[in-house]
């Protein structure tokens, strides 16, 4: 299921009321009053069981917008969100992490929907199951690596 959602602002618009001024100071400081309003919101979700594992859905890109404002406001979120504490990992329910430090580990490097190789250490570092797979791409910009052959072996020999 997509997640949407509005932006309602005090934008100025061009003389024809019918595009944003791109190069206001203005709408450029409301832009990044957006990236903080939905940094609060994935806060708040986080301390929502339910709404933890998915406010990633919302990063859902359905193409590149034609108004580069409008993809810049996408590109300052994905950046912001790499270096906050938000993801939870599976070291426990109260431990998150910044997406650039999370292991997404596939299905194939699992067994009875646990990982083949896990220790206390690692387990910081892997994200937890419990985020939907299909949030995958999102979770990909922002950050979160996904496991592969090399990182498995590296895990095994660790």
């Amino acid at each position: 299921m997509l997640r949407q959602f509005l932006i309602q602002a005090d934008f100025i618009l061009t003389a024809n009321r019918e595009g944003l001024e791109t190069l206001s100071e203005w709408n450029i400081c409301l832009r990044k009053g957006i990236t903080q309003a939905f940094l609060s919101a994935v806060e708040h979700f986080n301390l929502t069981e339910g709404l933890r594992y998915t406010w990633p859905r919302f990063l859902k890109n359905e193409g590149r917008c034609s108004v580069r404002f409008w993809s810049r406001l996408r590109d300052e979120l994905l950046q912001t969100l790499k270096g906050e504490v938000i993801l939870q990992s599976r070291y426990g329910n109260e431990h998150f992490s910044s997406p650039d430090e999370l292991l997404y580990i596939p299905p194939e490097f699992r067994l009875g929907g646990e990982p083949l190789v896990e220790n206390a250490k690692t387990r910081k570092k892997h994200l937890s199951f419990h985020y939907d797979s299909d949030s995958l791409p999102e979770l990909a910009e922002i950050g979160v690596k996904v496991m592969g052959y090399r990182g498995f072996f590296r895990e095994l020999k660790s």
